[in-house]
């Protein structure tokens, strides 16, 4: 006895008491009516008992016999497989109360998953989780179908939305680690694990129309609600990379600014999250709703100007060798130089788009950022105001002042309609 994984008499026991307690639990929940009123929730001990007993069976065997790299898919493929069939049972005898453990799948993935990363596992589909990972989400999505009606949808929502996000975290945890094993660098890989997330979303949004079950149906949940938060991953992503990311392009020998794999990535990015904002747009209902989504779009702007800020010092560091820190290229002439050009730049880009589209508030916006390089310049650029550099930066953004006086005046406050 105990040498055989399930065929041992402690499983075969824990099964058997399991199975009494769920048997009794259904035959008290079929008589109901007949009980007593401190009776009535004997059905919910019982199934609980039952249930206990049975997926504790289960790990027993699982602890027992498998080993310690097994564990974590074992253990999922167990859980999945459990919640089919009860939901199958559920459905076949119409035993409501069985579908709040069903519900619970979700909450055991992520349990599951968590425990993977605990054991160290290079990736979930390692072993045998590229079979049970899968198959876990496709009883997942099941469960979700067949529950789609005579669940309350608050309930069904935040089942749709957490099933997004794990598949999400999965399919990138993988793609990362792909990217890894075949290109052993690490810019290569922080940007797998931001773009894939960015690649899957821009795939919501194009496929989504044609897929009617759950997307077409619960279009808003997963715009909305499910994509909110990998947009706010995504945004601070690009903030942080953009800024502190030395973008090391190896094993390509050259860095080029936009063409290596930091600046394609986030690009790719910005432009994800500007269709995104599109999405929201055509479900926007309320003037709040409108509000909102003008404050992402500026959140968006601060976000390329972060990035476009980081490439002008990731360049200076790949060509000219100054160390990727803040306090290195502070004292760098030709970063200092750089920066100033670039940002005068993009102040006359805003101004000039600000002007063209009577948008007083991206004006102020690039004015702003004048006022910022115009301090620059004194506070900063002054101190070597004798290099060549420094004459060039004075007399580039004073050109480009010029140009932005005489293409790009204020936009004039918008006349309100006499009544």
């Amino acid at each position: 006895a105990g040498q055989w994984l399930i065929l041992n008499s402690v499983f075969l026991g824990a099964i058997m008491i399991s199975l009494a307690g769920l048997f009794a639990s259904y035959y008290l929940y079929r008589h109901k009516d007949k009980l007593h009123e401190m009776e009535e929730a004997a059905h919910i001990f019982l199934l609980v008992w039952g249930l206990l007993w049975w997926f504790g069976a289960g790990y027993r065997e699982i602890l027992h016999f498998l080993d310690f790299k097994d564990y974590a898919a074992a253990s999922l493929g167990f859980f999945a497989g459990s919640m089919l069939v009860l939901q199958r049972i559920e459905r076949r005898l119409a035993w409501i109360p069985l579908h709040y453990p069903v519900l619970g799948l979700i909450i055991g993935m992520y349990i599951l998953m968590l425990i993977s990363i605990g054991h160290r596992h290079t990736h979930p589909f390692d072993l045998y989780g590229v079979i049970v990972w899968p198959l876990a989400f496709m009883i997942q999505y099941f469960v979700l179908h067949q529950y789609r009606k005579g669940v309350r949808q608050t309930a069904l929502q935040w089942q749709h939305i957490a099933t997004y996000w794990l598949a999400l975290f999965t399919l990138s945890w993988e793609g990362a680690w792909l990217v890894n094993k075949y290109v052993e660098g690490g810019t290569w890989r922080d940007m797998a694990w931001i773009i894939l997330p960015a690649i899957f979303s821009m795939m919501l949004f194009k496929f989504g129309p044609r897929v009617r079950w759950p997307l077409v149906v619960h279009h808003s949940w997963y715009i909305k609600s499910a994509s909110l938060p990998v947009m706010l991953v995504l945004w601070l992503a690009t903030v942080f990379y953009g800024a502190s990311h030395a973008g090391d392009p190896w094993p390509l020998d050259l860095y080029i600014p936009i063409l290596n794999p930091l600046d394609l990535a986030i690009i790719f990015i910005l432009f994800t999250l500007i269709r995104w904002l599109m999405e929201l747009r055509t479900l926007a209902k309320s003037d709040q709703y409108s509000e909102a989504n003008t404050l992402f779009s500026y959140a968006l702007g601060l976000a390329t100007f972060v990035w476009i800020t980081g490439t002008v010092g990731r360049s200076i560091h790949h060509w000219l060798g100054v160390d990727y820190s803040l306090l290195a290229l502070s004292r760098s002439v030709e970063f200092q130089t750089s920066l100033t050009v670039v940002w005068t730049v993009i102040a006359l880009v805003l101004t000039f788009v600000a002007t063209r589209t009577a948008k007083r508030a991206l004006w102020f916006v690039g004015g702003s950022l004048l006022l910022l390089v115009v301090a620059k310049l004194f506070l900063v650029d002054l101190d070597n105001s004798g290099t060549l550099a420094r004459i060039i930066s004075f007399i580039t953004v004073g050109l480009l002042l010029l140009l932005i006086n005489h293409f790009s005046p204020i936009p004039p406050r918008q006349q309100e309609t006499p009544v």
